[in-house]
């Protein structure tokens, strides 16, 4: 009798494993998905922000070179959103004319992003840590052209992946 008992304690401890396990493996894909989900929402809202003003300065394109960067800087200057996003305007260089937090101006963030829109004349995104700060950042650079054919800066959407950590976590 005493023999059966600890067959069938070590099968059931056996058996508790395997479903532990199952379970650490179910909830480890869930965090996974969860977390892919709302990198990729907020990846959109910034690439469909940054498309959109893109598109606001391609309709409405100041007569002069000068005009549109000074109407450039304007817009990221007054844009108004939620203080966990900031807007930047950066020239040709990449470096910051202005932000509608006024934080990094006239300095030169090398991030992926900034390079691709600059160099390659589209649209990039990048997450990553942010120099100087060391908080995690996802940004999404789109390049501002006069007249479809001279580059004339970048505007950049910033958030912080801090509030979407922490919804993360608390899912």
């Amino acid at each position: 009798m005493q023999k059966n008992q600890s067959l069938r304690t070590r099968w059931m401890r056996n058996g508790s494993l395997i479903l532990v396990a199952i379970l650490l493996v179910a909830i480890g894909i869930y965090a996974l998905f969860i977390t892919s989900y709302y990198r990729n929402n907020l990846r959109k809202t910034l690439e469909t922000k940054a498309q959109a003003a893109a598109e606001l300065f391609d309709a409405y394109a100041p007569d002069t070179p000068e005009i549109y960067r000074s109407t450039a800087e304007r817009y990221a200057r007054s844009f108004s959103s939620r203080e966990d996003m900031e807007l930047q305007y950066l020239d040709t260089e990449g470096v910051i004319r202005a932000s509608n937090l006024g934080s990094g101006v006239e300095t030169a963030p090398e991030t992926e992003d900034i390079v691709h829109a600059i160099q390659n004349w589209e649209m990039h995104c990048w997450r990553g840590e942010e120099a100087g700060t060391g908080r995690r950042i996802m940004a999404v650079s789109v390049p501002l052209f006069y007249q479809d054919s001279e580059l004339m800066g970048v505007m950049r959407y910033v958030s912080d992946m801090r509030p979407a950590n922490e919804q993360i976590l608390y899912s």
